[in-house]
């Protein structure tokens, strides 16, 4: 299982076994073929993998592992159909074509993955005109697209895009490969990413949203060993070890349980040796609103 992500600090990416366990990761400036490609790991071969869609991510899998069933991640196909259909379409047909993009996340058998392609070949049949529909710039010179110099469009096309995109990720078999009874262990290959979106990518996010002032270093830092800590086996011990605890390589002093220097309570008026009121100097505890 691949994912990618993005931060502030840089483009990474990163590889994930079926546990949702890092197994590698690297800096990429892109996410082309190349940049998957040069990803490290130790996996030699792949029975199925489940990804996003990434071209980039899909030209390395079919390069390394040409015989690896590739899935795409189901809540990303959701997702890229409610981009093209919106959450309330506006023709009958989006609105039609909208009920099989929300019953993905619902297979759980064959022959429910069969009904549904049934499903969406008798859609497209029913509306076939309708995606065959042309809008010319003669009737709407306004147009954006007549503007760009286009002399046709199709009219409908973000309902186009979302019918075509099921059907070639069918034809594909990328769709349903989680349900392959031929897969080395039945059961293993999953329908999405959710694991490494919840798993992965967002406790990175949360951790450098609650870090955001970290300089652009430090963050690339962070976001490594947050990576390694959620590898196999990491040994945070061990890595650690080999830093010197201090900046002149020594280890620095035991600090006692309790350091007088440091106070017990609450700073209270005329307790100090200066005879400075606390309260004035904006020492004590106060209530209220902050505006």
């Amino acid at each position: 299982m691949r994912k990618n992500g993005h931060t502030s600090a840089g483009r990474q990416r990163w590889r994930c076994d079926v546990q949702g366990r890092v197994l590698s990761w690297q800096w990429a400036a892109s996410g082309n073929t190349q940049a998957y490609q040069a990803l490290p790991g130790h996996v030699r071969r792949a029975d199925a993998v489940c990804c996003d869609g990434a071209a980039g991510a899909i030209g390395a899998i079919r390069i390394r592992w040409p015989k690896a069933r590739i899935q795409r991640c189901l809540v990303h196909v959701q997702r890229d159909g409610r981009r093209d259909l919106t959450a309330h379409p506006r023709t009958v047909p989006g609105r039609e074509l909208r009920e099989p993009c929300l019953r993905l996340g619902g297979i759980r058998g064959i022959k429910d993955a069969a009904q549904w392609a049934v499903d969406l070949h008798d859609w497209h049949e029913r509306h076939r005109d309708f995606l065959l529909e042309r809008s010319w710039a003669t009737d709407d010179p306004t147009h954006p697209r007549a503007l760009e110099g286009h002399t046709w469009w199709w009219t409908h096309l973000r309902v186009r895009r979302a019918c075509f995109r099921l059907e070639h990720l069918t034809g594909d078999a990328m769709l349903f490969a989680f349900l392959d009874p031929q897969a080395t262990v039945p059961g293993t290959i999953g329908a999405t990413a959710n694991m490494i979106e919840g798993g992965i990518n967002a406790g990175l996010k949360r951790l450098l949203d609650l870090h955001r002032g970290l300089s652009q270093d430090h963050m690339r830092r962070a976001a490594e060993w947050y990576l390694y800590l959620h590898s196999r086996n990491p040994d945070p011990y061990r890595v650690l070890a080999g830093h010197p605890a201090a900046g002149d390589g020594t280890a620095p002093e035991p600090r006692p349980a309790t350091d007088d220097r440091l106070g017990t309570g609450i700073q209270m008026p005329g307790a100090n040796p200066d005879n400075i009121d606390a309260y004035e100097d904006g020492f004590g505890i106060r209530k209220g609103w902050v505006r």
